[in-house]
């Protein structure tokens, strides 16, 4: 089973990057693409490291110092034309109890997200799926 899984991802991912270069060649566009991991490499600080966020693995990362990337995609919108998104450091928006959240995008649909909550679900193992994340040092700022 886990071998037909990654042979799919494989395929998909190669489809991704097909469906970019045909995006570049059809508006004649002559830009360096960067990979992710190049990208990941350019941005990352001494003793970062990044994880897929959990549910939109493939669309966006988080760090574990609580920064958040939008990856490299061609997405269809609404009305079928294909979209190109670059990838970029994600801002976030300081929201109610001082939390940091970050708005991201699936599926031409908006999910607001909280990141202490991401950072959490991708690497901090809860084997006792403990419903709420403790800030220990109680600053809701630090991620």
């Amino acid at each position: 089973m886990e071998i037909g899984r990654s042979h799919d991802l494989l395929i998909k991912r190669f489809a991704e990057r097909l469906l970019l270069l045909f995006f570049f060649v059809r508006h004649n566009l002559k830009v360096q693409i960067m990979t992710n991991e190049e990208f990941l490499k350019s941005i990352t600080l001494d003793g970062e490291e990044w994880r897929d966020i959990v549910g939109f693995e493939g669309y966006y990362m988080i760090s574990s110092y609580g920064r958040c990337v939008s990856l490299d995609r061609v997405y269809e919108d609404m009305n079928r034309t294909s979209k190109h998104i670059k990838q970029r450091l994600m801002s976030f928006s300081m929201v109610a109890n001082n939390y940091l959240q970050y708005r991201l995008w699936k599926g031409n649909k908006q999910y607001n997200v909280l990141a202490h909550r991401c950072v959490a679900e991708a690497f901090i193992p809860n084997p006792n799926n403990y419903p709420e994340v403790d800030h220990i040092d109680t600053n809701k700022t630090r991620n």
